[in-house]
């Protein structure tokens, strides 16, 4: 999954390079600003485009608000909906603990940055390799070059993690 998302984003990125009609110095370096930020919104697909990403961001905070609080009333009140008091005090929860954070540090690309490669590292490089770890442990079929393998998997996910807080910008 992550791969698809890095090659699509590549893609994207590529194509928008090589088709940008005026000189390439004129495309904005500054990591808040957005892709469509270096277009005309006098172009149809262009608009469209934001339109579309303005429906993303509208649909997908509401999606992860749903998940995170499914798993936290089902692992602490056994139940994924408890009242509608309590989804009202969390959705008021999450919404002012996302303006704070808005507030104090407004780099939203670097919150994204470590939360997502800490994400990643937790469900998409630790907890499959853990787990799958475990059922061959307890069914004795864990093999030396099979732990080696999904070991070596899961600390190139840590290594993700840790290079997330490094800046080679210095170095180069």
């Amino acid at each position: 999954s992550s791969g698809i998302n890095a090659e699509y984003g590549g893609l994207v990125g590529v194509l928008f390079l090589i088709t940008y009609p005026l000189d390439k110095s004129c495309i904005a370096d500054v990591p808040s600003q957005l892709l469509f930020d270096n277009v005309s919104l006098n172009d149809l697909l262009a608009f469209l485009a934001k339109v579309f990403q303005i429906l993303q961001l509208v649909t997908v905070f509401p999606l992860v608000c749903f998940v995170l609080r499914s798993q936290l009333f089902l692992g602490v009140f056994k139940d994924p909906f408890v009242s509608y008091k309590h989804v009202i005090l969390f959705n008021v929860l999450v919404s002012l603990l996302c303006i704070l954070i808005a507030i104090v540090y407004p780099k939203v690309n670097t919150v994204i940055r470590y939360v997502g490669s800490f994400c990643g590292l937790a469900y998409v490089f630790f907890f499959p390799c853990a787990i799958y770890l475990l059922h061959c442990y307890k069914n004795l079929t864990l093999t030396w070059y099979s732990a080696a393998f999904h070991i070596l998997i899961m600390l190139f996910g840590l290594f993700n993690l840790i290079s997330q807080f490094l800046t080679f910008s210095d170095y180069l």
